[in-house]
């Protein structure tokens, strides 16, 4: 609890992002076409980039990176009013990549840049126009 987090993606389709602080874990429910229940990492939002960013939709399938640069999460909803974000953990990536033909992508989840308060929104302009972070448009 009280980890960073540094959020980085497309929200509205346009390059942001969200510097986070870990809150907890927490159950998401899901009820429409099918019942989902699975625990998820809770995190408190505390910058975003850029400042007229009224919303974060469109930022579902991004990295959570940590200090170390490590992947610690995927972004998976917000909740706007509170300025809460959610995320599956790194645990769940790591059974879904073992479940997958990826195992040797388990020992690349490093960027091998540390990330601090200075240099986040740098690294994420920097990862999105080299193409390590990309846009993802799903038609279904």
């Amino acid at each position: 609890v009280g980890d960073l987090g540094y959020s980085i993606g497309f929200p509205k389709g346009e390059p942001g992002q969200a510097r986070l602080k870990f809150a907890g874990y927490v159950q998401m429910v899901q009820r429409g076409a099918y019942y989902l229940k699975e625990p998820v990492k809770m995190w408190i939002e505390t910058q975003r980039q850029p400042r007229s960013l009224d919303r974060m939709g469109g930022i579902s399938g991004g990295p959570i990176f940590n200090n170390e640069g490590s992947i610690v999460g995927v972004h998976v909803a917000n909740s706007v009013r509170r300025g809460r974000a959610f995320s599956v953990d790194e645990y769940s990536i790591a059974w879904l990549l073992m479940a997958t033909s990826k195992k040797q992508e388990l020992t690349r989840n490093k960027t091998q840049t540390n990330l601090s308060d200075k240099n986040w929104s740098d690294k994420a302009d920097t990862w999105r126009k080299n193409g390590n972070i990309k846009k993802v448009i799903c038609t279904i």
